[in-house]
């Protein structure tokens, strides 16, 4: 999971986790089919053993497809942080 910018859902919750996935394909490939999700954030209050609440993933809020067409795609090379950051653009999202 990613922590992300809040992201306000109207009538979901606030997003602050992303994650991304990349969808069954055929090799070679020169595109790519990616599922994205966003999911809510859950803090669990502080204990007397804990001196600060901890934050975990919440709830799925919302998802969906991106597609990579080929010129992104070869631009990909072997380092995945592209892919996420690349859905993290096209989304509109940013990173903590």
């Amino acid at each position: 999971m990613i922590p992300i910018k809040p992201v306000i859902l109207p009538s979901v919750g606030t997003a602050k986790y992303f994650e991304i996935v990349l969808l069954n394909q055929s090799l070679p490939a020169k595109t790519a089919k990616f599922h994205w999700t966003l999911y809510s954030e859950i803090v669990i209050p502080a204990d007397e053993l804990d001196e600060q609440p901890t934050k975990k993933v919440g709830a799925l809020l919302f998802g969906g497809n991106l597609n990579m067409d080929e010129k992104e795609y070869a631009l990909w090379g072997t380092d995945d942080s592209y892919a996420v950051d690349w859905a993290m653009k096209k989304l509109n999202f940013k990173r903590l």
